[in-house]
Order: C-alpha cells, then structure tokens, then sequence
C-alpha cells in the first residue's frame, strides 16, 4: 500500500493543493483500480481519515485506492465572495488528476465519494452534481444546510452570518442537497447514509432521507448507537467500504 502526500496546481482554485492518498499498487486485486474520494469535516484536513480512522485497512483489504482533499472550511460549494469552486475541484478535476497520476478505473461503478458532517453533506451535493463520475456515495453525520447554523450561537458551526454570506452568498438554498437531488433526479448514484442515534445532527438526516424517497431517489440509512465522533465514523467508514465493494 502506497501512503502518499502531494500537491499539484489546481486549475480550478487556481493554486497549489495538498492531497493525501493511499494507493494499494502491489495489493490490488484488479486494475484498474476502484477508487474513494473522501471528504473530511469542519476545521479539518486531509490528514483527518488516516490519522483518526483505520481506512487503510479496509481499503487495503478491498484493493480500494483513497484520496482524501483538502476542503479548508470551505463546505465543499463555490464560494460566492472568491468564486473558487470546491464542488467542482472533488466532483470533476480531482478524479481526473488522479486517474492520470494512478492506474485507477474510469467507470462510474468504480468511483466513489464519502465524507463525514461537512464533507457528508459535499459527499452528496458532488454526487448529484457529477453523477457520470460517481457511482455510490456515503454521508456519514451529514452536516446539511449549514448557513441555518452560521447565526446561532452553539450551533457547532462557524457562527458567523458574514462568513455564509462570503460561502454560499445571498441565496443559499442553491444549495440544499434536496434541491440539487431533486435537478439529479433518476440519475442519482446509489446513496448510504448513516448518523448516530446520539447525534445532534440526526434529525435532519432523517428529513434528508424521507425528502429524498419522496423524490423517488432511493437512499439506505441507519442510526445505530453513536454521537459525533471518530469511533461512530470509523466504524461506519469500514461498514459502507464493505457496502462500495461487497
């Protein structure tokens, strides 16, 4: 397994980008090789998943290849004050760099997306957005329409209302994952999606998934016994690896 760091330039931000990766070269059972692309949350990095999680294990045993990007706090959308487009830079550039640089599979049936709170919820807008690329997503704890945070102090998010308005700008509701599930519409990759029965954030991950199977978009999800918290995420990160490649 070939644990690797880098950066490129990304045309997309228009800078010098960091990107964690671990890449099964020697224990890969086929290749091309599947690959996960994986968000990290809120005031993290793309250090996030290989320090606190044991991914390297369940993709090394899966022949999985892993890219873990750095989101900054940045929500995963195109910021409205900058214009960088962090939606665009997980959902279409960074699967194509990394299908040049690696010997990974170009079908849809092989690439995946997951991400934990912040990353759950661009886990999900990238694959309605980009559902040619993706063909199965994973939100665990998905931090959903967070500019309803960013004014309420103890909300768990950055609570400033100057900072949504710099992210997601005078009409936010473009984007909220049911709106932009709804625009997906049948072409909707397969969904998983999981929060811990403890978990502030478990209510409208429940809303999510009723809005989405009133919209005729199938999605699984469970909320087995856990809260916020690495230990939830590490167990779920092995149970929808298994889901990706049973």
């Amino acid at each position: 397994m070939a644990n690797i760091t880098l950066s490129f330039r990304s045309e997309v931000l228009e800078r010098t980008v960091p990107l964690r990766a671990l890449v099964p070269l020697e224990d890969a059972p086929r290749t091309p090789m599947p690959a996960l692309y994986l968000l990290h949350g809120l005031y993290g990095s793309e250090q996030d998943w290989f320090q606190y999680t044991r991914v390297m294990l369940w993709a090394r045993a899966k022949g999985l290849a892993v890219f873990c990007p750095a989101g900054e706090n940045a929500f995963y959308v195109r910021q409205a004050d900058t214009g960088e487009d962090y939606l665009r830079y997980v959902g279409q550039e960074l699967p194509a760099f990394t299908r040049k640089m690696f010997p990974l599979s170009c079908r849809r049936e092989d690439t995946f997306i997951a991400g934990l709170s912040m990353g759950g919820y661009g886990a999900l807008n990238a694959a309605f957005t980009y559902p040619d690329t993706f063909g199965k997503a994973a939100a665990f704890s998905a931090a959903l329409r967070p500019w309803k945070r960013m004014d309420k102090p103890g909300g768990g998010c950055v609570q400033r209302p100057e900072y949504a308005q710099a992210l997601f700008g005078g009409q936010p509701e473009q984007w909220d994952t049911v709106t932009l599930a709804r625009r997906c519409g049948a072409q909707a990759p397969e969904l998983w999606l999981s929060c811990g029965a403890q978990d502030d954030l478990l209510g409208e991950n429940i809303a999510l998934v009723d809005s989405l199977r009133q919209a005729g978009i199938p999605a699984y999800f469970d909320q087995p016994p856990g809260d916020h918290t690495w230990d939830f995420w590490d167990r779920e990160m092995q149970r929808a690896i298994d889901w990706m490649l049973p």
